[in-house]
């Protein structure tokens, strides 16, 4: 695994390179910018909105004015959002009856996810889609087509005859299948789809006149000639479908190869056309990226022109508001959180720390803890603060984690001091969200030992995240920390019944430890299903350790119970490291999440400077790791700075590699580095 460092961004050079300069990187004549496979593309008033296969958190989403420079918006989907946890595929999103619905596939099975904007948040509705048609099966690639008299029908994919393209049709609320409308379309069968495998997959219905075409894909995608093709009928709900005896229609197209999974859609000026994704080069598959052609019905016949190629590029501009950075509205040892408050599909700010107040008169500087809301507005490109009243007290040193905790669709804040400090006023639990910028202290019910108690704060805890542990659609809480002699190194598994009350039962998952100062990451490190978690931490009150590194694994016995694996031991797999930053990602693309740990190595260890590494995840049942070299880790500048930094993973430059980006004090300078991975 290769780095390239690209250039430090020191003081205003930060400001300069990512907020005065917009960057356009054109790309007419190679490669697309846009690593998205089975690309599908909305239209909803006068913004494109793209979606596809992509990222193991769950479904990205870019927006474009003209099909040419797409601008990255986000998770639209996010697994947390869901009852799975990784293989998000395929996904569709509709805009009816002022609803947006998102359809796509997870770990192999059909799902319905609704929203009010195109940008999400989607969340999860119901269950398996398909389950009361075909139980447990798995399916991919689901497509809906309404019909001119408001019928909807769906297509997908089942693993019966090799992968072959199955209908059915769909009720009034457009997501659950109607009783005895199942059917199979057809599996493949025509000779330019035998080359790699039996499959036909990644329907898309659309009608012209009398005539209904279902276009799809031939071959397994990893094949040069994966290539579309169509059938048709007269009688979507009865009729045969005949495939096109011409087929393919789009097959290794210009200097594109592996062309296929795609979607049709009408352009601003009614100009048909399609979106599929190619493989990265003739020599390797991934990332694959997303091409835009342009397609025409003939008489009874769809055919593909021979218009250019769109090869889209993207554009990384970023609204930018300089109020946020004034001294009003600035704090020390501060947290931040970027989240949808209002449903809007705009990201809104919770944030808060310790601020410095000068009396103008007297010149004396006093200090209090502080919280704002800010809200986006869309049509300013700007935040604006909700209230001068803080929403809720917070520390010191505070860190939020959001979440819908509740499941009432809002989102809602889980407030706590990193320090783990218990200073008279500080306030630290769960508020949730009213949907307008402003929050309501939630009050809890704790099991422990069996007796239910009703708490206001979430004592003890410097850390805390929010997954769902058991797959039972509810999210728990993750907490890591101790007050005094007391570990407060616990699981709060939800046990509540509706969004009304709170309750919670406490687990503890480690009592050796008094950690602090703690970072938790959440992820499926064996790839069971289940979520894991990895921490990195300060010890408490042991001379003979001062440093925790450890993973937890989702017990696979006993789902929703921990098992520690001692990863972090000494001549373990794990390096012990504090005092820095700890991601998680798969940086090397094979489908396993990866740790990146950054700051002070213990002197029991050898490592008394600060580093930073990536463990390459081994693929394991029980999770184990192994050091990468890499330029990450002999890099002057890291070596003098990865204690007290911080370090955010993004896929910077839109190649589908996970980039790495560096910021914290170096020499007592701001500054900060990016590495641009090079596989």
């Amino acid at each position: 695994m290769n780095y390239r460092r690209i250039l430090p961004l020191t003081g205003m050079g930060w400001t300069l390179l990512l907020l005065l300069f917009p960057i356009f990187a054109f790309a007419e004549g190679g490669k697309s910018q846009v690593p998205l496979a089975d690309p599908y593309i909305l239209l909803d008033g006068d913004t494109y909105y793209a979606y596809g296969t992509n990222d193991a958190n769950g479904i990205r989403c870019y927006t474009s004015n003209d099909l040419r420079v797409w601008k990255y918006e986000g998770l639209a989907l996010n697994k947390n959002n869901t009852s799975e946890t990784k293989n998000f595929w395929a996904p569709e999103v509709y805009h009816i009856k002022g609803k947006y619905y998102m359809y796509y596939s997870a770990n192999e099975h059909l799902y319905a996810a609704t929203a009010s904007s195109p940008k999400g948040p989607f969340v999860q509705v119901g269950s398996y889609q398909m389950q009361n048609l075909i139980g447990e099966e798995k399916c991919i690639d689901s497509h809906v087509f309404i019909d001119t008299d408001s019928t909807a029908y769906i297509f997908f994919v089942r693993f019966t005859d090799g992968n072959c393209i199955w209908q059915a049709k769909l009720s009034d609320d457009f997501i659950t299948p109607v009783a005895g409308t199942l059917r199979k379309c057809f599996a493949a069968s025509q000779s330019w789809e035998l080359k790699d495998e039996r499959v036909n997959e990644g329907p898309n219905v659309i009608k012209n006149k009398n005539r209904y075409f279902l276009t799809y894909s031939g071959n397994h995608f990893r094949c040069l000639d994966y290539a579309v093709g169509y059938a048709y009928t007269s009688n979507i709900a009865t009729g045969t479908w005949t495939k096109y005896a011409q087929n393919p229609i789009l097959r290794r197209w210009d200097d594109l190869v592996g062309t296929g999974h795609h979607s049709l859609f009408y352009d601003k000026d009614g100009n048909l056309r399609i979106v599929f994704h190619a493989h990265n080069s003739t020599e390797n598959i991934h990332p694959r990226l997303m091409y835009i052609g342009s397609m025409q019905f003939r008489s009874n016949s769809l055919v593909m022109l021979n218009d250019p190629i769109i090869r889209p590029t993207l554009s990384t501009t970023a609204p930018y508001n300089p109020e946020l950075i004034t001294p009003k509205w600035g704090f020390q040892n501060g947290g931040a959180v970027t989240i949808d408050l209002n449903n809007d599909g705009s990201q809104d700010i919770v944030t808060g720390g310790l601020s410095f107040v000068q009396d103008s008169a007297t010149g004396e500087t006093t200090t209090d803890t502080i919280s704002y809301i800010a809200t986006f507005s869309p049509s300013t490109h700007r935040w604006t603060r909700v209230t001068a009243k803080p929403p809720f007290k917070v520390t010191d040193s505070p860190s939020f984690v959001p979440c819908d905790i509740n499941n009432d669709g809002l989102m809602d804040i889980i407030a706590f001091d990193q320090t783990g400090s218990d200073k008279e006023g500080n306030r630290e639990g769960i508020f949730l969200g009213k949907g307008n910028g402003t929050f309501e202290e939630a009050q809890v019910q704790l099991m422990v030992n069996d007796q239910w108690s009703i708490v206001n704060g979430l004592k003890g805890a410097c850390n805390a995240e929010v997954i769902d542990i058991d797959n039972d659609t509810k999210l728990d809480i993750i907490l890591v920390g101790h007050e005094g002699e007391t570990n407060y190194n616990v699981i709060l598994h939800n046990q509540s019944t509706d969004g009304s009350e709170l309750c919670f039962s406490v687990e503890p998952y480690d009592t050796e430890f008094l950690l602090r100062e703690a970072i938790i990451q959440p992820a499926d490190f064996n790839n069971d299903g289940y979520q894991d978690f990895v921490i990195s931490a300060l010890v408490d009150g042991r001379e003979d350790q001062l440093r925790f590194t450890d993973v937890f694994l989702n017990d696979p016995e006993q789902h929703g119970h921990f098992l520690c694996l001692g990863l972090g031991e000494k001549g373990a797999d794990l390096k012990r490291k504090s005092n820095g930053a700890l991601q998680v990602a798969d940086f090397n693309n094979d489908g396993w999440l990866d740790i990146l740990l950054a700051g002070l190595g213990e002197v029991s260890s050898g490592e008394a400077a600060p580093k930073q590494r990536i463990y390459l995840n081994q693929k394991t049942d029980v999770p184990s790791f192994k050091a990468t070299l890499c330029d990450l880790q002999s890099d002057t500048y890291t070596l003098s700075s990865s204690a007290s930094n911080s370090v955010g993973v993004i896929d910077w430059n839109g190649d589908g590699l996970y980039d790495v980006l560096i910021g914290g004090i170096k020499s007592n300078v701001y500054s900060g580095m990016l590495y641009l991975n090079d596989g």
